[in-house]
């Protein structure tokens, strides 16, 4: 569950894949490969819903198994990845409302 972050020629892109879920079989992979102008919004979406189905899936295990400090590791990660995109986010959306100095 890494993200692969690749350069484009002009555009910065964002790679994700997720895989079906081991423990109940629901389908979870996607490949998205995203423009990271104005995308946070669908992808935030999409972490979010990941995040939700792991703590129901940790939630109904066991504390002291080795599944279920998977998943904490896993809903880490994901915690982590939306941390940075909100801060990115506000990074972006503030330089584009600093005033243009015009000479």
């Amino acid at each position: 569950m890494k993200p692969e972050i690749k350069e484009g020629p002009k555009l910065n892109k964002l790679t994700l894949k997720w895989v079906a879920c081991e423990h109940c079989g629901k389908k979870m992979e996607k490949n998205l490969t995203i423009i990271t102008n104005g995308i946070y919004n669908q992808l935030a979406k999409d972490l979010i819903g990941m995040q939700n189905h792991l703590r129901i899936l940790k939630d109904n295990l066991e504390e002291t198994t080795t599944e279920y400090h998977n998943r904490q590791g896993q809903l880490a990660l994901l915690e982590n990845i939306l941390t940075i995109m909100t801060t990115w986010k506000i990074g972006v959306q503030s330089e584009e409302l600093l005033p243009k100095m015009v000479h």
